[in-house]
């Protein structure tokens, strides 16, 4: 008796196919191929571009999230912990790189003791777009707002605030001269 191959369904193996005498192939039938074209939209790539108002907005809700965490006595890296979230993460929301959810800047409001509009307070939809060295903030200022927020005496405060303004005047009055 000859040994018979069996038919599988697809392509049979090469030694099958040498070896079927018995069995016939059945004739392979395509699906007729369709005449209409269809117009496919190119997927949106991730980090498409963004706009520059949006990068505007960005920048600025992140120099606000910096000089507020600084007010605050925060670093990156506890008020990540306190969120639980990369110390990067909070440095890449400060420079205006990432953008920050709904969500995540409720929470950081409800954590830095702000409303969320703080974020945008002051936003000027017309100023000239700037690149600004780190995120713009001026640091001694922050620091001198942060050591003034932690005295507690209102007579040391006004006396302090009248000597800044004072400086402060007088550093106009020499520039106009």
């Amino acid at each position: 008796m000859a040994k018979q191959a069996t038919i599988r369904r697809g392509r049979p193996p090469k030694s099958a196919a040498k070896t079927a005498t018995a069995t016939k192939a059945a004739p392979k039938t395509t699906a007729p191929k369709s005449t209409t074209t269809r117009k496919v939209e190119p997927a949106r790539r991730r980090g498409a571009r963004q706009s520059v108002y949006a990068k505007r907005v960005d920048a600025y809700v992140g120099e606000r999230l910096r000089e507020r965490r600084s007010m605050m006595g925060y670093t990156q890296e506890s008020l990540a912990n306190h969120l639980k979230l990369s110390h990067q993460q909070v440095q890449k929301y400060e420079t205006g790189a990432n953008r920050i959810s709904a969500g995540r800047l409720y929470e950081l409001a409800k954590t830095l003791g702000v409303n969320v509009s703080y974020f945008f307070d002051g936003f000027d939809e017309g100023a000239p777009i700037t690149e600004q060295k780190h995120g713009g903030t001026n640091r001694s200022a922050i620091e001198i707002a942060q050591n003034f927020s932690e005295i507690k005496d209102p007579s040391v405060k006004s006396t302090l605030s009248s000597l800044v303004k004072m400086l402060a005047q007088h550093e106009r009055e020499r520039q106009d001269a």
